[in-house]
């Protein structure tokens, strides 16, 4: 008996730290969503392979250091002569004519050891490293598009959780009056004060309120799923939601957004870094046009078998200079302008409609909001135009029909009233993060 309580006492505690642990508010929730998304695990590995890029064309700055072994054997008398001649062990009897022209077999390891560096490529190793920095610069702004993305799915889900519960708060006020409605009709039915095709019309009203009750039901279902799956969550998990206050407006008008956008937008700076990339692309095809110089140091020993004997060096600058390619380094200079000409072309069609998407977002967001000013008006005259006929109907001069309408009208105009303020919430979601500032801290 006294180990029940120790286990009881921990069956209690894990859970109350089980509950408390699903208690997530918006803040946590997309903390969590970003630390698991896949796509942002695809947008690290990118910005791993421009970083990778970076160093590799940095690194071709310097020498290229390489090392080899070469095992001879011939008895081809110009060959078996030069080797002997590296290994230097040239003697007077190779000299005489059946020796130089029969020598025989013989056998030449070459030990290896070279360096390789670049003088001047014609500016191609700098294009490489701006194209490489550029295609950085444009994973980072893909990478900050793409977690801004998530954080707005993240809120819209989260939002669109706290109005289903919202549909359904008002689907089931709207139930629990049609019952009453009912089981008044009922009574007022059986005492012969009410005639029956009004008991009908409150059933009527009644289920209709039951299906409105279940879509809402069915539409929070829905909501918490999708924000579960955008966290990596089980669909079965029980998840409670803190509410927060929600997103400001940003304090700018149009043209002060629309400037702040064509500057700060993460979309748009990665397209634009793009279009750099392709102009770095464009001077190392053209670097072809220009001579390579490159210096060569090389130390070689010779002998019979594996062995640092007979050594020599060789230290050469050499020049290339392809002085024509029949047209193929034209062409792919022409390629690499036409990729740089589509670039720049999709940067301006991005920004004509980030100015159009920003405009609009601030269109939709004041119709929002003067809606939801206009509709909680509404939602107050109803409630008071419902009282009223409740009023009439009690005292004989309305009939549960006028009631029912009056219900009816104050359900939709609640309803209204929360689908306009879910509507204020996306279009501010949706205009910060055009500017580029939808970030964790932002709630």
């Amino acid at each position: 008996m006294r180990a029940f309580w120790p286990l009881l006492g921990m069956t209690l505690w894990a859970t109350a730290l089980h509950a408390q642990a699903e208690e997530m508010n918006l803040r946590q929730c997309v903390a969590l969503a970003l630390s698991q998304n896949p796509s942002l695990m695809a947008s690290a590995a990118r910005i791993e392979q421009a970083q990778a890029a970076i160093n590799k064309a940095q690194n071709t700055y310097f020498p290229k250091v390489t090392t080899s072994i070469a095992a001879t054997r011939s008895n081809d008398p110009l060959n078996v002569f030069g080797m002997k001649l590296m290994q230097q062990s040239v003697v007077q009897d190779d000299f005489i004519v059946q020796k130089l022209n029969n020598p025989g077999d013989y056998s030449n390891v070459t030990t290896r050891i070279q360096a390789e560096m670049p003088l001047y490529t014609g500016g191609q190793i700098d294009a490489y490293v701006r194209q490489a920095k550029a295609y950085l610069d444009a994973a980072q702004s893909g990478d900050m598009a793409a977690r801004q993305q998530l954080i707005f799915m993240v809120f819209q889900a989260f939002d669109g959780v706290d109005t289903a519960n919202a549909f359904v708060e008002v689907a089931e006020q709207g139930v629990k009056a049609a019952e009453s409605f009912v089981k008044t009709a009922e009574n007022l039915t059986a005492q012969g004060v009410l005639v029956k095709s009004e008991l009908l019309t409150a059933k009527v009203h009644l289920a209709n309120v039951q299906v409105q009750l279940e879509q809402a039901q069915n539409q929070r279902s829905v909501a918490e799923e999708q924000l579960k799956l955008l966290m990596g969550m089980p669909l079965d998990a029980d998840l409670r939601l803190i509410k927060g206050a929600g997103l400001a407006q940003p304090a700018l008008d149009v043209a002060q957004a629309k400037e702040k956008a064509l500057a700060a937008n993460p979309q748009l700076r990665a397209l634009r870094m793009q279009a750099e990339s392709s102009s770095a692309a464009v001077d190392a095809a053209k670097s072809a046009y220009l001579p390579n110089v490159g210096l060569v140091a090389r130390q070689d020993w010779n002998d019979t078998n594996v062995a640092l004997n007979h050594s020599s060096y060789t230290i050469a600058g050499v020049m290339n200079w392809t002085l024509t390619d029949f047209g193929v380094t034209r062409a792919t200079v022409d390629q690499a302008r036409a990729t740089q000409s589509e670039l720049l072309a999709k940067v301006r069609q991005q920004e004509q409609d980030l100015n159009f998407k920003v405009s609009e977002a601030y269109k939709k967001a004041r119709e929002a909001a003067n809606r939801v000013t206009s509709l909680e008006v509404n939602v107050q005259q109803a409630d008071e135009a419902e009282r009223l006929v409740r009023q009439r109907h009690e005292g004989g001069v309305a009939t549960i029909t006028e009631v029912l309408v009056a219900e009816t009208q104050l359900l939709k105009a609640k309803a209204d009233l929360v689908s306009a303020r879910h509507d204020v919430n996306t279009q501010r979601g949706m205009l910060r993060m055009l500017l580029g500032d939808l970030d964790e801290s932002s709630f």
